[in-house]
């Protein structure tokens, strides 16, 4: 993948915003791993429609580096959940301001601490919003 712009990086926001939701699932598969465990690549894929959507190209140009031997989103670290990370990431990514509580069926983590802030969707904002996707 040549240099991603600015505007590459805008168009991949917009795109992601249009099909992701608060609440979406993703699926996330390491395809693979370098020897020193330390680098990865990740294919993100989300169901829309009656249709699999592999979204990967467009994160790869958001957060990361496209890697075209495995076509996926190289990410680097280890000795923890890449998967994870990298969904959370993406939803910091497309939500910086954090995201209105969707009420029932809300992901953040929030809801299942204490003091319980209500589900309506009206009341709450979440602030973190690396929270806002469901991985599978």
């Amino acid at each position: 993948m040549s240099k991603v712009t600015k505007q590459d990086k805008e168009d991949a926001k917009e795109f992601l915003r249009s099909v992701l939701k608060p609440g979406q699932k993703i699926w996330g598969e390491v395809v693979w791993v370098n020897k020193m465990g330390d680098s990865r690549v990740i294919r993100l894929k989300i169901v829309n429609g009656e249709s699999i959507q592999d979204i990967s190209w467009h994160v790869a140009k958001l957060i990361g580096n496209w890697n075209e031997n495995h076509w996926g989103v190289r990410v680097g670290g280890g000795g923890m959940d890449m998967v994870f990370n990298t969904i959370y990431n993406l939803g910091h990514y497309l939500y910086p301001e954090g995201y209105q509580c969707i009420g029932e069926g809300c992901p953040f983590n929030d809801h299942s601490n204490f003091p319980y802030p209500p589900r309506d969707g009206k009341e709450f904002h979440h602030g973190d919003s690396g929270y806002c996707f469901r991985q599978a």
